[in-house]
């Protein structure tokens, strides 16, 4: 069943949300090879895939969506974190995703927005795990909303909140 955000009046963290856990059977982390995108399709100009690189710990950015790479000013598909400027170990983008590898949970923030669209203040984003094999973190599925309020969270007081697939 597909669902569509303007049927529900939702916004595409909480649609993702919704497909993530009807994908967590029995604590195991949702499987990549189950994510059909014709599922979430008004999530996909919203949505970044990234794989996880080991042995050096990297990001390689295997999609970004078109909303995201149009307020970016740049597309980063194939590019390691590491080859890009500020998103590397030290970076809050780093950090977020290093979370979800680490907890093999989500992860939410709303970061201030730095971007080419003066309207958009602040950006919310969830991160996702997705696995292979159903226990190793291989994927962070990231959603983007851009927000037109006034921000008011730092990097310095960005909260994160991890929800755990096996407490569903």
């Amino acid at each position: 069943m597909s669902i569509f955000l303007s049927n529900l009046g939702i916004g595409a963290i909480e649609l993702f949300d919704r497909f993530w856990l009807d994908l967590v059977q029995n604590g195991m982390l949702p499987l990549k090879c189950e994510f059909y995108p014709e599922r979430i399709r008004d999530v996909l100009p919203n949505l970044m895939v990234k794989d996880v690189l080991r042995c050096p710990l990297d990001f390689r950015f295997r999609l970004m969506g078109t909303a995201i790479c149009y307020e970016f000013g740049t597309d980063y598909t194939g590019q390691r974190f590491t080859q890009i400027d500020n998103y590397g170990p030290d970076s809050l983008v780093w950090q977020n995703n290093k979370q979800v590898l680490d907890t093999g949970g989500v992860s939410r923030n709303d970061i201030p927005y730095r971007g080419r669209t003066q309207s958009i203040r602040s950006i919310k984003q969830a991160s996702y795990p997705f696995s292979n094999n159903g226990e190793d973190v291989d994927y962070v599925f990231t959603v983007i909303e851009f927000h037109s309020t006034k921000a008011t969270a730092s990097a310095e007081t960005t909260s994160f909140a991890i929800f755990d697939p096996a407490d569903r």
